[in-house]
C-alpha cells in the first residue's frame, strides 16, 4: 500500500513538471487576437500576420511563442511563410529623345522630349524623374503632353521637386501624373538659377594707427544653376501572381554612413525581422561597387552573411533593382553592417535603406466563439510539437478566419503563476523526484534482500 502511495506521489510530481512546460507566467509579453469582420464563421482555423514587435522578442527558431484561449488552454499553431495572390508592379524606363531646350522668361526653362520606344507607344506613362547631383534646391515643374507638338495639354502643374539635405535627408526628384499614351512631353522648370549662401564668409578689417579698429563679417552668395544629369520617363504595369511568397516592407533604425580607408560603412538595426532585400537610397548617378554584408546580435562581433555588387551603369540611377542587395535566403538579425569598397572613387551619397522581407503568418486551430491571445518572449523554452501541425501545413491562408494581433502589452501573469508556487520550480521538482526515487529504490532493494534472507 505504501509503495502505491509513493508511486502516486512521484507520478504527480512528474506530471507537475510536464505541466510546467507551458506556464503562461514564463512569457513576459502578450497580444490579444481580434477576429476581423467578414471572416467565414464555419472555418476551424485562424491566422494572423507576425508583426515587428513579435519578431523582436522571438528566438531565431520561434520557440518562445504560444497561443492560449480565455481558459488558458494551449492551442496548436504553425508559423510559416505567407503565400497568396500578389499584385506586382513593374516600372520600366522608356527610351526618350531630347528634341529641344529653351530659356523662358521669369527664370524658367522648357525641354521637349519624344517617346522613341519601338515596342509599344500605347503603354501609359505615369512619371518623370529629373536626375541631378545638385543639393539643397526647390523647384516647381509643370508637364504638358501632345501627339503632334502643336496642341499641348497640361497634365500636371507646378509639382515640387526638392532636396533639403542641408537640414534633413529628404529629397524628391519625381513628377507623377495621370497615365497618358502621349508621344511628346514638354517640361517647364521654374527657379532654374538660385542664389545660395556660400559656406565662406567675408571678413573686413579696418585699422587705425596700426591697430585694428573694427572687423565686419558678412555672408556671401553664389548663383547656382540647376543642372539635370538625365531625364527618365516611366511606365507601370501590374501583374497578378498566384501562390507567391508575399513580401512586405520592414523598418530600420540607427542608420549611419561613415567612410574610412577607402570604404563606406553602412550600419543600421532592425527588429530581428526576416530580410530578403536591402535597397540603398542614393542619388549618385553612376557607380559600380563591391560590398560585403555582415550581421550581429550585439554590434560587436560580426558574422559574414552575403557579398556582391551594387551598380548604376545603365544611366538609370532611379532603378531600385540595381541598388538593392538581394539576399538568397531570409536573414534575421538585429544589427547589419554593409562594407562598400570605394577604392579611389568618391564615397556614395547613401541617405538610408529600404528593407523588404517575407511576410510570415501564424495559423492556429480555433473556435471563433472563444477569445485568443498570443504570449511570447520566454527564455529557454523548447519548441512545441503538435500532432495537428501537418493539418495546419495544408491549410490555405484564404481558408482561415482572419485575426489581427493587437498592440503589445505586458503579460500580467508573468513571474506570478500560482500553479508554479504550488509545484515549486521545475528544477526543484526534478531534484525532489529523483531523491524520492532513490529512496524508494533503496527501500525496495532492502525489502527484497530481507525477503530472500528469510
Amino acid at each position: 500500500m505504501k509503495l502505491r502511495h509513493t508511486t502516486f506521489i512521484l507520478t504527480s510530481l512528474l506530471a507537475g513538471t510536464m505541466h510546467a512546460s507551458m506556464q503562461s507566467a514564463d512569457y513576459p509579453y502578450e497580444k490579444a487576437l481580434k477576429l476581423q469582420a467578414g471572416s467565414n464563421p464555419t472555418v476551424r482555423f485562424g491566422s494572423f500576420t507576425a508583426d515587428e514587435e513579435l519578431f523582436e522578442n522571438l528566438t531565431p527558431r520561434n520557440d518562445n511563442l504560444r497561443i492560449i484561449d480565455s481558459n488558458d488552454t494551449e492551442t496548436p499553431f504553425l508559423m510559416r511563410v505567407k503565400k497568396g495572390e500578389r499584385e506586382t508592379v513593374h516600372e520600366r524606363s522608356v527610351p526618350f529623345e531630347k528634341l529641344s531646350f529653351k530659356k523662358l522668361p521669369d527664370n524658367r526653362i522648357g525641354i521637349v522630349i519624344k517617346n522613341t520606344d519601338k515596342r509599344n507607344f500605347k503603354t501609359p506613362l505615369q512619371s518623370i524623374v529629373l536626375s541631378t547631383s545638385i543639393k539643397n534646391y526647390e523647384k516647381n515643374v509643370s508637364v504638358y503632353s501632345s501627339n503632334d507638338q502643336q496642341n499641348w495639354k497640361l497634365i500636371t502643374g507646378r509639382k515640387p521637386i526638392f532636396d533639403y539635405s542641408k537640414y534633413i535627408n529628404i529629397r524628391n526628384s519625381r513628377i507623377s501624373f495621370k497615365a497618358t499614351t502621349a508621344r511628346y512631353f514638354k517640361i517647364e522648370i521654374s527657379n532654374i538659377t538660385e542664389k545660395q549662401e556660400s559656406p565662406f564668409t567675408r571678413l573686413t578689417r579696418e585699422t587705425r594707427a596700426g591697430k585694428e579698429f573694427s572687423a565686419i563679417e558678412s555672408s556671401t552668395f553664389t548663383r547656382t544653376d540647376f543642372k539635370i544629369n538625365e531625364i527618365y520617363v516611366y511606365e507601370k504595369t501590374t501583374r497578378l501572381i498566384k501562390d507567391k511568397v508575399l513580401k512586405r516592407t520592414y523598418t530600420s533604425s540607427n542608420f549611419q554612413n561613415t567612410t574610412e580607408d577607402k570604404q563606406s560603412l553602412i550600419t543600421f538595426s532592425t527588429a530581428n525581422t526576416p530580410i530578403t532585400s536591402i535597397n540603398l537610397k542614393t542619388e549618385t548617378p553612376y557607380y559600380y561597387r563591391r560590398y560585403t554584408l555582415e550581421t550581429s546580435s550585439d554590434a560587436k562581433s560580426w558574422k559574414y552573411a552575403h557579398s556582391g555588387v551594387i551598380s548604376s551603369v545603365n544611366n538609370n540611377p532611379d532603378s531600385k533593382k540595381q541598388r538593392a542587395i538581394t539576399i538568397p535566403h531570409p536573414i534575421r538579425a538585429i544589427h547589419y553592417r554593409i562594407t562598400i569598397q570605394n577604392n579611389d572613387s568618391p564615397p556614395l551619397d547613401i541617405s538610408g535603406v529600404e528593407l523588404e522581407g517575407e511576410t510570415q503568418e501564424i495559423v492556429f486551430y480555433c473556435d471563433q466563439d472563444k477569445d485568443y491571445r498570443v504570449i511570447y518572449g520566454a527564455e529557454q523554452i523548447k519548441a512545441p510539437i503538435y500532432d495537428i501541425a501537418h493539418v495546419l501545413t495544408q491549410t490555405k491562408s484564404d481558408a482561415t478566419a482572419t485575426y489581427k494581433a493587437e498592440e503589445q502589452s505586458a503579460n500580467p501573469e508573468y513571474g506570478n503563476d500560482k500553479r508554479r508556487s504550488f509545484f515549486l520550480s521545475r528544477k526543484t521538482i526534478m531534484i525532489i523526484a529523483v531523491f524520492l526515487m532513490i529512496i524508494v529504490l533503496g527501500w525496495l532493494i532492502a525489502k527484497t534482500a530481507k525477503s530472500i534472507g528469510e
